[in-house]
């Protein structure tokens, strides 16, 4: 006689394997007709599952795969908060790891998120291009994407990138910038392409032409900020304002300005990309700041529903970002220092 197995089950169900183990291990969050139509195909084909089998199952669908870009970057501390309180709320475990923007690692992770039949995947990707969830959705796992995009058509949770960086652009524009540079991110990452076009943006709406030596990309890292903004700082023709992509390849400027005696805003206007209160830099810095906590929490929520059965289409979120005018593009001290 062969022996029915789970995805038999899910196959006259018209489910996912992992579906069809929510319902035997009485998950509350599946919708009634898809538990409806579980248990009449578990009874249709007599399935029987093994116990021990079904008590490791048990533990799997009620934990949560949590793998971020970059542990080290403290944007991800109150995003972290975020999706660990909605996941416990719901009686869900959330295990984190790191991939290090290691594309290599980030898919042993994936591999073991399939492997362990986890509940669900929330991915900062590595790479918008080259991140591969396959083996997640041929089992049914679902996955939400947070901070960064991929082209998977899966449910998505960002900000307004182009428009945050904008902003900031056209800030340092009002505070009489005229040469700017910009330390940009990854050539395969989307806030870096997103933070960019904002860039641009802001320059064709005021007017002014932007140099190809003005933009110099780093890798999201505090080392790569420095070189890249060495560079710009190095230029015959210095920029009058930096603006860094990201809180890291910020910190990594300000480390290039100091190795060359120059001061924000004294020397030139200072802006970047993500909240940095940690930092307690000396002036505070002016910043595009996302709602970190938000966008865990609502990356949490659109799991949730996933792991309970919703099969709607691809929910795309976009939170806006804000932009902290501070010190460090303080036009009124620039003009005093220039002046004293």
């Amino acid at each position: 006689m062969v022996k029915v197995t789970i995805r038999d089950v899910a196959a006259i169900a018209g489910v996912s394997p992992a579906t069809v183990s929510r319902v035997l291990n009485a998950d509350e969050h599946v919708k009634p007709e898809l538990r409806e139509r579980v248990l009449a195909a578990v009874s249709r084909l007599d399935y029987r599952p093994n116990s021990q089998a079904r008590s490791l199952r048990t533990q799997a669908t009620r934990v949560i795969g949590l793998i971020i870009s970059d542990i080290q970057n403290p944007f991800f501390t109150s995003l972290v908060r975020g999706v660990e309180d909605v996941a416990q709320a719901s009686g869900y475990s959330v295990v984190l790891a790191n991939s290090d923007e290691d594309l290599g690692k980030e898919q042993q992770y994936l591999r073991v998120a399939a492997a362990e039949a986890m509940a669900g995947v929330i991915l900062s990707p590595a790479s918008s291009s080259r991140t591969r969830i396959g083996e997640l959705v041929q089992r049914g796992i679902p996955v939400v994407t947070l901070d960064r995009r991929i082209a998977a058509d899966v449910d998505s949770v960002t900000v307004d990138n182009v428009a945050g960086a904008r902003r900031a652009v056209e800030h340092l524009i009002e505070a009489g910038a005229r040469r700017i540079g910009h330390i940009a991110g990854p050539d395969d990452v989307s806030t870096s392409a997103d933070r960019l076009a904002g860039y641009h943006e802001a320059l064709r709406a005021a007017g002014i032409t932007g140099a190809p030596e003005l933009v110099v990309r780093g890798d999201y890292r505090v080392d790569g900020g420095r070189r890249a903004a060495a560079r710009l700082l190095d230029l015959a023709v210095r920029p009058d304002a930096l603006f860094a992509a990201n809180n890291l390849m910020l910190v990594g400027t300000i480390g290039a300005m100091t190795e060359r005696g120059l001061r924000a805003p004294q020397d030139l206007l200072l802006a970047g990309f993500d909240e940095m209160s940690w930092a307690g830099f000396a002036p505070p810095l002016t910043l595009v700041e996302q709602p970190t906590y938000e966008i865990g929490r609502l990356a949490t929520q659109i799991l949730l529903r996933r792991i309970g059965g919703d099969t709607v289409a691809a929910e795309h979120v976009v939170l806006e970002a804000s932009l902290q005018v501070r010190a460090s593009s303080d036009a009124a001290l620039r003009s005093a220092a220039a002046t004293g």
